[in-house]
């Protein structure tokens, strides 16, 4: 019935959260060096734009002790790589031992707080310090080289600037400074960036 369809949904929300197995975890503290290449690498592949899922737990696998993950985009390319982080987070700070339970689901919280909604408002914040973080994940959007910056992202990605100016300006016009301090420093720039970029799309058309 209904609730035993909300239980799964539940179920699922909590499992995505959680991100890691304990095989997952162990592998996050990786230095670059050749003994430790990955920070972690639980996921792969990419579909139409949109990466995907394939295995997220586990022990890795022959793509994750490749250099291919790195080279289609690495820490990036994770699908939800703020879980990702959150966990690194949390295991670094229960290893360490002077973090109550309390700071370490603050600061997982804060990060979990920087993923990109797909619909509404770019950000939901759950906690005043997550403004802080936020803004300052989405900084480049008010920065003086945000065009520079965009032309060697959509070089990299190989996707038409016409694209990334699109999808930039969609963006930028879901977004919104979370911290007086965002909107002081970085928002007359975004506001100029905001009429490069709708400018640059009509002239265009």
């Amino acid at each position: 019935g209904v609730m035993a369809a909300e239980a799964a949904a539940a179920q699922v929300e909590k499992d995505t959260e959680e991100g890691l197995d304990d095989d997952a975890v162990a592998r996050i503290p990786q230095d670059g060096s050749a003994e430790k290449p990955f920070l972690v690498n639980p996921y792969t592949g990419r579909e139409a734009g949109h990466w995907f899922v394939e295995k997220p737990v586990g022990p890795p696998n022959e793509y994750e002790t490749s250099t291919q993950w790195v080279e289609e985009g690495g820490w990036d390319a994770l699908p939800d790589h703020e879980i990702v982080s959150a966990d690194l987070a949390e295991y670094a700070m229960k290893s360490d031992g002077r973090f109550s339970q309390d700071d370490i689901e603050l600061i997982r919280r804060m990060i979990l707080d920087t993923k990109l909604q797909p619909d509404g408002p770019s950000h939901a914040i759950s906690s005043s310090l997550s403004a802080w973080l936020v803004d300052a994940d989405l900084a480049n959007l008010g920065r003086s080289d945000f065009l520079e910056q965009t032309k060697l992202l959509a070089k990299e990605l190989n996707i038409p600037m016409s694209l990334m100016l699109n999808e930039s300006l969609a963006l930028m016009n879901r977004h919104q400074w979370h911290s007086r301090a965002g909107e002081i420093t970085l928002g007359k720039q975004k506001d100029l960036n905001k009429a490069t970029v709708l400018s640059m799309i009509e002239s265009t058309c």
